[in-house]
């Protein structure tokens, strides 16, 4: 069944490619690479590297919640693994199995705190997509994304009420009793997780975000190369990319490659950004961001050989 999905994903990933290449002179889009400002792409790749920094110390800080003897090296093993076995997952729900690469006996948390890191980037990406809207006069659907962004901000930042809530309303179920005792779930650790730590991760969460988009549009500079017949705006391309990150949540394509390139073509056009431009700003995004973190992932759980992590409990 999973082969199957794979291939299900591979196919439409690349009918969607052919789509693209049938808009897009695939030959202006090699050239243009022949044409990039390489300062311009440097300063790109370092935002990139700054989102990252922002991004595996966000995890850092939460994992610390759930595993207080957590340290550094944790938090980067299981961060770039867990990205290696999301890559290959659909909507890559393989970053949930973070915390395999944990020492740990505390994983029922670390997982919890997986969690929490997810929402807050969907949370950054629902709320700085209003904008989009809003630049493209599309006003009807900023209610839901604004309320989706304020629903998924309070469940990030009351996270251990609503886990207590929860804790209670099925601690007694022999259901949740028979699943514990399978899984060899523990239920004597605390969570060290407080509001105020909802809120900074949210905050990590937008200063990501917030450098990634200057990575995209920097991309998109060195791109255009001073071909663009007129200069080309940040406040709109600023604007836009969440809604390509939005689009790119929809798990029908391998990695979100497609996704993540046709919509930078249709959402960019009316700014004066080249279609090979916006392809290639996408692609290399994807790249730089997610493909060599993954594959820093993988090569890390081949050395570990991909055995779990386990602390014998004090």
């Amino acid at each position: 069944m999973r082969s199957r999905s794979t291939w299900l994903k591979v196919a439409i990933t690349s009918i969607i490619f052919v789509f693209i290449f049938k808009r897009v002179d695939f030959s202006e889009t090699i050239s243009s690479f022949h044409q990039i400002r390489v300062s311009l792409f440097a300063i790109a790749a370092t935002a990139g590297l700054l989102s990252l920094i922002v991004q595996t110390d966000k995890w850092r800080f939460l994992l610390q919640q759930a595993e207080p003897e957590a340290k550094l090296i944790d938090g980067l093993r299981s961060f770039f693994c867990g990205m290696a076995l999301g890559i290959v997952s659909p909507g890559r729900a393989g970053e949930f199995g973070r915390a395999i690469f944990v020492k740990s006996d505390r994983r029922t948390l670390i997982v919890e705190m997986t969690v929490v890191d997810k929402i807050s980037s969907v949370t950054a990406i629902f709320g700085l997509s209003a904008p989009t809207f809003w630049y493209r006069q599309q006003f009807a659907a900023m209610p839901a994304l604004i309320a989706t962004a304020l629903a998924l901000s309070g469940v990030c930042i009351f996270w251990n009420s609503i886990r207590s809530f929860g804790k209670r309303a099925i601690h007694r179920k022999k259901w949740a009793e028979r699943i514990r005792s399978r899984l060899g779930l523990s239920q004597q650790h605390d969570l060290l997780y407080t509001p105020w730590i909802g809120t900074r991760t949210l905050l990590w969460a937008g200063i990501m975000y917030a450098l990634v988009i200057v990575e995209f549009y920097l991309l998109i500079l060195s791109f255009e190369a001073g071909g663009a017949t007129q200069p080309i705006p940040f406040g709109p391309v600023a604007a836009v990319y969440p809604a390509i990150l939005l689009i790119n949540l929809i798990p029908i394509t391998f990695a979100g490659l497609g996704m993540r390139e046709g919509a930078a073509i249709l959402l960019l056009q009316s700014y004066n950004v080249s279609e090979a431009a916006a392809v290639n700003s996408a692609f290399l995004l994807f790249f730089l961001n997610i493909f060599i973190p993954s594959l820093v992932g993988g090569l890390w759980i081949l050395i570990d050989e991909g055995k779990p992590h386990t602390r014998p409990p004090a």
